[in-house]
């Protein structure tokens, strides 16, 4: 990823998340070197409209981040990054989200359920993005199916050791 082209990406993801959710800059350039580990910027009239960042993790996907530019936002940019990631990954794609608790963590999980994807009830915790950094209480939602609880530990343990030694 180019330079300009990063600090496109980073000011959308810097807005787009929660200090606890998201890496500091230095972590985010070191992980862009992980094979299992893409950053996909996606456009519009040469703008960089949003992005999706995912680990290929084996038998299933992991979207860790996935955000549109504040001023493209509600346009269904969102929907066509989702179904892009589907087409690619059709098997298994999970991802996190808030719990439900207030209006925009409800709307953002109509907005996945709509797309396809279930709410799993299990309990988890996203693990620190870098030091200084907080677990976060979040769900899993996945598609196509919801998750057994064996296959939620699976994935957690997966997600959770990939994360923590990228």
């Amino acid at each position: 990823m180019l330079m300009e082209e990063f600090s496109k990406f980073w000011e959308i993801y810097e807005s787009s998340f929660p200090e606890d959710e998201r890496r500091d800059q230095l972590t985010q350039k070191k992980i862009l070197s992980n094979k299992s580990y893409k950053l996909i910027p996606y456009y519009k009239d040469g703008h960089m409209i949003g992005f999706a960042a995912l680990w290929e993790l084996g038998d299933f996907i992991f979207l860790e981040h996935l955000a549109i530019k504040e001023e493209f936002r509600g346009n269904g940019y969102g929907t066509k990054i989702l179904e892009d990631i589907k087409h690619k990954h059709p098997n298994k794609v999970v991802l996190e989200v808030e719990p439900p608790k207030d209006d925009i963590s409800i709307k953002r999980i109509k907005f996945y359920k709509k797309a396809g994807f279930h709410l799993n009830n299990n309990h988890y915790m996203q693990p620190p993005l870098g030091k200084g950094k907080k677990s976060v209480p979040l769900k899993i939602m996945s598609y196509p199916t919801p998750i057994s609880s064996d296959k939620f530990d699976h994935i957690v343990n997966n997600i959770h050791t990939n994360i923590e030694h990228a």
